[in-house]
């Protein structure tokens, strides 16, 4: 599992490089698109491959934010399009069992794969249409996906487990999630707020 983080951290920053050094042309615009569709996807491989509560809401964190990211610079029907063109091939190539426990969980790979799509398009999709400030609407957007995401997953558990250990966990997953995307909209927007002015990430995150 450390390795798995170490990955998503170095993945993650050479897409932060990638994207200082890109100018913003219409040349460079597919690369940028690119690096950050391969962030997203490696995020979404790993998130199956955590087996704790934390691990798995970081990952799902880390995936809104980008997702997030590349919806603000290249629109909701290109970022839903490469999200789920990602999905597809991580359903593929998968392991469709789960391990929780000693329960071997099979379709859960698939349906957590689903789920984060449809997260996203949920919490892009209702957060355009909120008359919001810039901030509460992506604090709306970030608190949409981990609600549609803790929900569907434990729709789909309540047939291996217990109503008790499944609301528990509902209840543990979304809190992390909270927690964790409190930090990222922070650092959005202190990188949005500060990219113009050190002229960093701006190509990225800037409007």
């Amino acid at each position: 599992m450390a390795l798995s983080f170490y990955i998503i951290a170095n993945r993650a920053s050479y897409a932060i490089i990638c994207v200082i050094k890109i100018k913003n042309t219409d040349m460079n615009a597919n690369k940028t698109f690119l690096i950050f569709l391969t962030a997203l996807g490696l995020n979404i491989h790993l998130l199956n491959l955590c087996h704790k509560i934390s691990h798995c809401a970081l990952v799902f964190t880390l995936i809104m934010l980008f997702a997030k990211i590349m919806f603000d610079k290249f629109g909701t029907q290109k970022t839903l399009l490469g999200t789920g063109f990602v999905v597809l091939a991580n359903i593929i190539v998968s392991n469709s069992s789960y391990y929780i426990g000693q329960h071997i969980i099979t379709g859960l790979v698939s349906t957590s794969l689903l789920s984060v799509l449809l997260s996203l398009f949920l919490g892009s999709t209702i957060t355009r249409r909120l008359a919001l400030g810039s901030i509460s609407r992506n604090v709306s957007y970030f608190v949409i996906c981990a609600l549609v995401d803790g929900f569907i997953m434990s729709a789909f558990l309540l047939h291996s487990f217990s109503m008790n250990k499944v609301f528990s966990v509902l209840i543990a997953e979304i809190s992390y999630k909270l927690v964790y995307a409190s930090v990222a909209v922070a650092l959005y927007h202190s990188l949005k707020y500060l990219a113009p002015k050190l002229n960093f990430f701006s190509q990225a995150i800037t409007e």
